[in-house]
């Protein structure tokens, strides 16, 4: 693994070293892997002024602690870094037993071998190595397929349905239909996930919607076909870009702007994406155990 934070601000690798030494002392650790977008170099650090508001940007510390069995919580972890760290971080924890880590990276699951592979470890009390992730078999690759299949299928239904909930609400009080837009965004976001997941065992981290939409393009022509890219359609095209916009801009612009009917168009062409997402991924995982 890589063990090196030397890409990041000198403040936020003292930081870094700061929240080891705390959690260190709390915790009596096996690892720290340092992950996200802070391990990727992707992290944002932004602030500006707008109408007399100052808008501050900045990326959390995702963190996974490696133990030998505990009875602390994540929370827990998070109060005492937050206590002792003079700088506070927004920092998220993640706490796994040793063994149980070791197992799902034996089974391949995707976000243990992604911590694996693009974590950054910067504790390691050399007592318990970790496995190398191996090879899967085809029922595992199966197991592991319905396994994301019915995490994020689930959310992505939720979110669909939050987003119809919303929209009613906001037209119902004339109010800006955002909340439906961002739930829209991201049951978008979900079926791009699992369609990756379950077809290729992994699934990028980002947030850009034409980029997802890239990267699941082939998989099938029925979903190609909705919000299709290149188009000469301008109200297709506006549509796609209100959502890509609105994973910033319904959440946190005053001046976003979208239309109820806008909002009921990008609905109709959800639930379509869900109804064929749904088709050609348990046809996929099928085929996995046929194989």
């Amino acid at each position: 693994m890589k063990t090196s934070i030397d890409h990041l601000p000198e403040l936020r690798q003292q930081q870094i070293n700061e929240i080891v030494e705390v959690i260190k002392d709390f915790v009596a650790p096996q690892k720290i892997i340092l992950y996200g977008s802070r391990a990727s170099g992707t992290f944002t650090e932004d602030k500006y002024e707008k109408n007399g508001i100052i808008y501050y940007y900045i990326s959390d510390y995702d963190v996974a602690i490696i133990t030998n069995k505990t009875n602390l919580k994540e929370y827990e972890v998070e109060n005492e870094v937050l206590k002792k760290v003079k700088v506070r971080p927004d920092l998220n924890v993640v706490m796994y037993d040793i063994d149980y880590f070791n197992k799902a990276l034996k089974e391949g699951k995707y976000f243990f071998v992604t911590l694996y592979e693009d974590g950054i470890l910067i504790y390691d009390n050399h007592q318990v190595d970790l496995v190398h992730p191996a090879a899967l078999s085809m029922e595992q690759v199966r197991r592991n397929s319905l396994d994301n299949y019915n995490h994020w299928i689930t959310q992505v239904d939720q979110y669909y349905e939050f987003a119809l909930i919303g929209l009613q609400k906001a037209i119902d009080k004339n109010e800006k239909p955002n909340v439906a837009i961002s739930m829209l965004y991201q049951a978008i976001e979900g079926i791009y996930s699992v369609i990756l997941l379950v077809f290729t065992g992994k699934k990028p981290k980002i947030h850009n919607l034409y980029k997802y939409r890239n990267s699941v393009k082939g998989f099938s022509t029925e979903l190609d076909s909705i919000f299709p890219f290149p188009t000469k359609d301008k109200y297709e095209y506006n549509l796609f870009d209100l959502l890509k916009r609105a994973y910033i801009g319904a959440k946190y612009k005053i001046d976003f702007e979208v239309s109820f009917s806008e909002v009921k168009d990008m609905s109709i062409r959800v639930e379509k994406m869900i109804r064929i997402t749904k088709l050609i991924c348990i046809k996929r995982i099928d085929e996995y155990g046929k194989s």
